[in-house]
Order: structure tokens, then sequence, then C-alpha cells
């Protein structure tokens, strides 16, 4: 997964969309890279959104690069106003963060009052099925989703859920996309 996605749509342009359609209020994510900080993360993201909207906005913030700092910075966001993070089980390359700092930003999440949302897949299982698959060839759409297996997917959203409670943070699974997955949800 790439560090910076694109869109067609500017916060102008989205966010006037959003009005014709009823919607009143949006909210974005400001993502954190590894090698980046917070506050640079909310302030870059915040500087494109300023004077574009067209609705009211706020700001999710997508944590890839948890230590000592960025856990300091992640609680005084609570403090302005942002109060949901996304971590990522995923993309070792990119977002991934270990159970040992997802379990230390869901501590913060408990002591603040703040949503966890979790990109919930055994990324570093997968990237072994993707390495391999691309070893042999197996490149084309249909791999994205052979690479995926749903066991990887409930056996990350399990594991989430046990940290969630090991913590006491509420937890919102994003995008869950498996019969796996759905039932440790279900079971929580």
């Amino acid at each position: 997964m790439s560090d910076e996605a694109t869109s067609s749509d500017t916060f102008e342009s989205g966010t006037q969309a959003a009005a014709w359609g009823g919607t009143t209020t949006v909210i974005d994510f400001a993502g954190q890279i590894k090698g980046s900080s917070v506050p640079d993360a909310i302030e870059s993201r915040l500087a494109e959104a300023e004077g574009q909207c067209a609705i009211d906005y706020s700001l999710h913030l997508s944590v890839g690069d948890v230590h000592t700092q960025s856990l300091i910075d992640i609680r005084n966001t609570v403090d302005s106003g942002i109060t949901s993070f996304k971590l990522f089980m995923a993309y070792p390359d990119a977002w991934y963060s270990d159970d040992g700092q997802i379990l230390q930003v869901m501590q913060l999440a408990a002591e603040t009052g703040s949503m966890i949302m979790m990109h919930a897949e055994n990324g570093i299982a997968i990237d072994v099925l993707r390495e391999q698959a691309a070893t042999q060839g197996k490149l084309g759409s249909v791999w994205h989703g052979r690479t995926r297996p749903p066991e990887l997917e409930g056996e990350a959203t399990h594991r989430a859920i046990q940290l969630a409670v090991v913590a006491g943070a509420p937890l919102y699974i994003v995008h869950l996309s498996s019969v796996n997955a759905l039932k440790e949800v279900s079971r929580a």
C-alpha cells in the first residue's frame, strides 16, 4: 500500500457534492506515516481543507509510527478535538503497528475516551503469501483476494478485539470483509 492516496475530489469539490446530497459534516483522515510527526500530519491536512469546505469537517488520525513522542502527540490531539485513531495490522512497509504498539494506543484511547478504528488483517502473513504468489507469476487482480484469505482477517480481528478488551478501549473494525471476522465481532 502506498503511503499516499489520490482522489479525484478536493476538499472543495467533495464537500460541495456532499452538501448537495444533504451531508452536513465530513470526517477525513490525516495520515501520520513512518518518519513523520503527528502534528505535521494534522497541520498538513488541515491546511488542505482551510477555506475549501462547503460544510463542517473534522479529522480522524491514521497512525503509522507509534513511539514515545507520537503517543504524547496523539494524547494532545484529543485536546484539539481529534478523538478517533486508525491503526493497521496490515501493510508492514507503510502503516503497520505491532501488538505492543496497538496496545499502547488502545490504552491511551481508553484513558481519553477516544475511539480506535482498526484495519484488521495479518499483514505479516499476507506479505509472505503475496511474495510467494509474485514469485510464481501470479500477479493478476484475482490474487489480491487469494493472498488475503479470510482466516487471516478473522485471526487479526480476534487479536484486535482481545487487545481492546485488555486496554478497555472502544474498537471499530473498519471495512470488515469476511465471515471469519464477522464471527469474531459477533462473539465479542
